[in-house]
């Protein structure tokens, strides 16, 4: 397993990055590979007029589409003024 140190302890990269009630907002902390980047990407994308009403997520298993999600979803709440952004997320884990 790899581990790395940040400013708020050791991390392991295969952990998938989850919101505590606590802190939400320390899943930016914890995002050591910035997969935070592709997330907004995401977001500004499907926020885009001639964007698509759907988007799929596909990996095997481990790739980081759960961290990634999560992290849309913190980025998509934490609007700037407080409103929230126009994206509905709806995650369906068959």
């Amino acid at each position: 397993m790899r581990h790395f140190h940040s400013s708020v302890g050791k991390h392991n990269i295969h952990e998938p990055l989850t919101p505590t009630p606590e802190c939400p907002e320390g899943i930016f902390q914890r995002d050591i590979l910035d997969r935070h980047r592709l997330a907004e990407r995401i977001l500004n994308r499907l926020t885009e007029e001639d964007c698509p009403y759907a988007l799929g997520i596909y990996g095997g298993w481990g790739t980081g589409k759960t961290s990634l999600l999560n992290l849309m979803k913190q980025l998509n709440e934490r609007a700037p003024g407080g409103i929230p952004n126009s994206v509905c997320m709806v995650a369906i884990d068959a």
